[in-house]
């Protein structure tokens, strides 16, 4: 059963925990990551967001169509803009598209009250040109695909724990292990069918960006929802793509 055919959710979260894990959109942090290849990954998204709630904030994503840009739900804000092709996105690179973001669509279901659906696509202005620095990434269709002790990697812009908490302007990256038993016993009920644990083998704890992607095998599997803060308590929890790829594919037809 895919996330569409449910009409009716129980959902089950405990605020306080959730309300720390999320914090302000893009706090997340790259742990035991060190940098990527400069554009090995062509479907990573950086996106800029702006609002009266949020203030500037920063998240990632994945290009899955020349005009379509999956993230999380709580990476949503007034203005959104989505930078592709970057590596340092401190530098104005030949390479970097820089396109607004004129529709957010989260999954109907997202409550920012907790974390079950934390899923949004985000419709582009004009759709990004192709090229070996800006790609797009496919999506996984197998709910069974994931096993756990699969290694898979996630990358972003996020702070990074390395000697001391800082900033970075190149994309970074990490491995990560699948796993389910474990985010079952820390995170209990906020934990479903619908999301994926996994966690760096240096350590527990948080990894990229909110809203990047979880990639095995060179696919989507996931996108970064939840971690704790501070990070090494809990393992980060991504929302499995497959259960929804019926509404990505309805939203993509129909905008």
């Amino acid at each position: 059963m895919t996330a569409v055919a449910r009409t009716t959710m129980k959902v089950f979260f405990l605020m306080g925990i959730f309300a720390v894990s999320i914090g302000v959109a893009g706090t997340s942090k790259i742990v035991g990551g060190h940098e990527a290849a400069p554009h090995s990954r062509p479907y990573m998204v950086y996106l800029l967001m702006m609002g009266k709630d949020t203030g500037k904030a920063k998240c990632g994503g994945i290009l899955i169509r020349e005009d379509f840009v999956l993230t999380a739900a709580h990476c949503n804000a007034e203005t959104i803009t989505a930078v592709l092709g970057a590596h340092n996105i401190m530098s104005s690179e030949n390479s970097q598209q820089v396109i607004k973001v004129v529709k957010a669509i989260p999954f109907p279901a997202y409550c920012r009250r907790g974390p079950n659906d934390d899923i949004m696509l985000l419709k582009l202005e004009k759709k990004a040109t192709l090229n070996e620095k800006v790609a797009i990434l496919p999506l996984s269709q197998n709910e069974d695909s994931i096993k756990v002790g699969t290694t898979c990697s996630t990358a972003g812009w996020g702070l990074m724990e390395s000697e001391g908490i800082h900033e970075v302007s190149k994309l970074q990256e990490v491995n990560m292990t699948v796993f389910r038993r474990m985010c079952a016993a820390k995170w209990g009920a906020m934990f479903t069918e619908y999301m994926i644990c996994a966690s760096s083998p240096m350590e527990g704890g948080c990894n990229g960006d909110s809203g990047g992607p979880l990639v095995c095998n060179g696919v989507a599997q996931g996108v970064l929802s939840f971690s704790s803060e501070p990070c090494g308590y809990f393992p980060t929890v991504f929302m499995k793509i497959s259960m929804y790829v019926d509404w990505i594919t309805r939203e993509m037809g129909t905008h």
